[in-house]
């Protein structure tokens, strides 16, 4: 099964796991594997809702392996499949022992995707509660630096393209992973998307958040008069 995964004949691999499941004699974690194997086989056929049932019999179980289950999740963003990603991740996300690795690789791979979908997934997944706790922690540190970085990257990207409903709600994300010396500049980024958009109130509000962070700032002022 695992070498026809690699020549990617997810078909022929299913019919030997198939084999595999009616053994006897298979302990909890050949189970676990076997479900990671089946689910992965079926997430790249397209099957995804059958896909998704075997992940989640996967994950009750005790032993399953979250880099395993991370895997299938990842071919389910891949298929441009969110549904379920935040509560799927959640369950993996308590158990992994590489929390800031598989966190930076999902928020990464769903902004790449560049969609206002995959975007709103990243976003309910940061706003989990047991995600959000664990970057306001020191374990989460380098984690919370990264994610910045991508969605600066990201909001910068639609800025210069003029989508600016992306690049504000981008900008906005980032105020909540910034450190405070940057919250000013991001502030006043948020503010003249919202001014491109014709948001002029919402524009307002980011150009006075902009002012508390950095009083006296020549760039808000100047921000301000613009609005």
């Amino acid at each position: 099964a695992a070498s026809h995964m690699v020549l990617e004949s997810y078909e022929m691999a299913m019919r030997c796991l198939s084999i595999l499941e009616s053994s006897d004699g298979m302990d909890e974690k050949e189970a676990s594997k076997i479900m990671y194997m089946q689910s992965k086989c079926l997430a790249e056929l397209g099957q995804l809702e059958a896909a998704e049932n075997t992940l989640k019999c996967m994950l009750d179980k005790k032993n399953f392996a979250p880099e395993a289950a991370y895997d299938v999740l990842y071919t389910f963003v891949k298929k441009g499949s969110f549904n379920n990603v935040p509560q799927l991740l959640e369950v993996i996300f308590a158990k992994s022992t590489e929390k800031n690795q598989l966190l930076a690789s999902i928020i990464v791979q769903l902004l790449n995707l560049d969609s206002p979908a995959s975007f709103s997934t990243a976003a309910a997944v940061l706003t989990n509660v047991k995600v959000a706790n664990f970057l306001k922690g020191d374990a989460g540190k380098e984690c919370k630096k990264i994610i910045w970085t991508c969605l600066w990257n990201h909001a910068g990207k639609h800025f210069l393209g003029k989508n600016f409903e992306m690049s504000s709600q981008a900008f906005a994300a980032c105020l909540e992973f910034g450190e405070d010396s940057i919250k000013a500049k991001t502030a006043r980024m948020a503010a003249l998307s919202c001014l491109g958009m014709k948001d002029v109130e919402k524009a307002s509000e980011y150009a006075n958040l902009s002012e508390e962070h950095s009083p006296g700032s020549l760039a808000t002022l100047f921000t301000k008069l613009k609005i």
